[in-house]
């Protein structure tokens, strides 16, 4: 994901102390193509603090804790995901490493993308405008994984 996109996607649905002057700030970078305040050649600089006092704001063990108690709900988890090798390196960054990972929790994530090539590159869906919405990406994972599995259940069957 691009600064520009984080930006614009990402940083205005954060609790900032200063969210007013933050949005008018990432507006002017993103209006100027990254100049700051227009001048050619100068990045922008988009500076801005987590409002920590903010409820929604939470320290990494409680979001550790909370992420683990839902992988492992319904018992020993299988993840899954597009593109989702860095995902998993971030994943097991909540509890420090892999090897630090809580019992139950996978050591990889399987990559939808993978099995979309050993499908024969069936037709996708179609992706909606649902920019960085977990519950968005999530189902459209769960389609994209039905009609990979559907291909290849179709290749077994078909004959010789």
């Amino acid at each position: 994901m691009s600064t520009t996109a984080v930006h614009r996607d990402a940083v205005p649905h954060l609790p900032l102390t200063e969210p007013t002057e933050v949005n008018r700030r990432i507006r002017i970078a993103i209006n100027d193509d990254h100049q700051w305040l227009g001048i050619p050649g100068r990045r922008a600089k988009i500076d801005f603090t987590i409002d920590t006092t903010d409820p929604r704001v939470k320290p990494k063990w409680v979001i550790a804790n909370e992420v683990r108690e839902f992988l492992l709900a319904q018992g020993t988890p299988e993840l899954w995901a597009y593109y989702g090798a860095y995902d998993h390196v971030a994943l097991m960054q909540l509890w420090g490493s892999m090897v630090k990972r809580p019992s139950g929790v996978p050591m990889w994530t399987h990559d939808l993308k993978q099995l979309h090539e050993q499908a024969g590159h069936p037709k996708l869906p179609g992706q909606g405008n649902d920019t960085h919405d977990a519950l968005a990406d999530a189902r459209w994972n769960r389609l994209a994984y039905a009609n990979c599995e559907a291909a290849l259940h179709f290749e077994q069957e078909r004959p010789q």
